[in-house]
């Protein structure tokens, strides 16, 4: 099972962003096999002697992480624009008043924005 620390958040947010911003040529938002190499090879460099498990990763536990990132930013996304939400930038979570948060679940019950 794979333990992300927000150091190893940070690495692998780090080395995807300088992958992308290097090699370019992705498309539909999706990275070819030359950037998952890159990025695997960067991330490991970067967090030797602090991965759980400590063997090098591959690219599949990398993968999930950013299809993870992404379903995260398009929830605050929507969040954003709902009124009554904000963002705590110390907390790094979205925040509302209570009846906001419940007139959010009671009209999208199957998003379980209320665990």
């Amino acid at each position: 099972m794979v333990s992300w620390t927000d150091s190893l958040k940070k690495a692998h947010a780090a080395a995807t962003i300088d992958v992308m911003l290097s090699l370019g040529h992705f498309t539909d938002g999706g990275l070819k096999t030359k950037h998952w190499t890159a990025i695997v090879q960067k991330f490991n460099e970067a967090t030797e002697g602090e991965r759980e498990p400590a063997a090098p990763w591959d690219k599949a536990p990398l993968q999930s992480a950013l299809a993870q990132r992404k379903k995260e930013y398009k929830t605050y996304e929507f969040l954003q624009k709902q009124s009554g939400f904000g963002f705590d930038v110390d907390s790094m979570l979205v925040t509302a008043p209570d009846d906001c948060w419940e007139r959010l679940i009671e009209a999208h019950p199957m998003k379980n924005y209320g665990q």
